[in-house]
């Protein structure tokens, strides 16, 4: 009885730190994909004039999020503005800007956040 318990003791422990190393990997690989996430993202402000209901965020916010190098799009029509996260590698804010007048919208002067 007494070599069962020291056995299950020593099964028990060895699982503990398998798994306390498996998790200390996983936290070591969320870490890289933030890590690279945040290098190749900048988060810009535009202000919209000409929008007047939900159908215009709609629209500006599946046009923008079709576009490569946009990685997210919030559009505020309470605000008249957008909010997104893009790579500059991929895409510039002008060509940005543009697809916003393409869409029928006057794109203001970018902020960087």
């Amino acid at each position: 009885m007494k070599l069962y318990s020291i056995l299950s003791i020593l099964i028990f422990i060895t699982f503990m730190s398998a798994c306390n190393s498996v998790d200390s990997n996983k936290t070591e690989q969320k870490e890289a994909v933030n890590t690279e996430i945040a290098v190749s993202e900048v988060q810009i402000e535009i202000p919209i004039e000409g929008m007047s209901c939900m159908m215009c965020v709609k629209k500006i916010e599946e046009g923008l999020k079709s576009e490569k190098g946009i990685q997210s799009v919030q559009v505020n029509l309470e605000k008249n503005n957008a909010i997104l996260y893009y790579n500059p590698e991929e895409t510039a804010s002008s060509e940005i800007t543009e697809k916003i007048e393409k869409l029928g919208y006057k794109p203001g002067s970018v902020n960087t956040l």
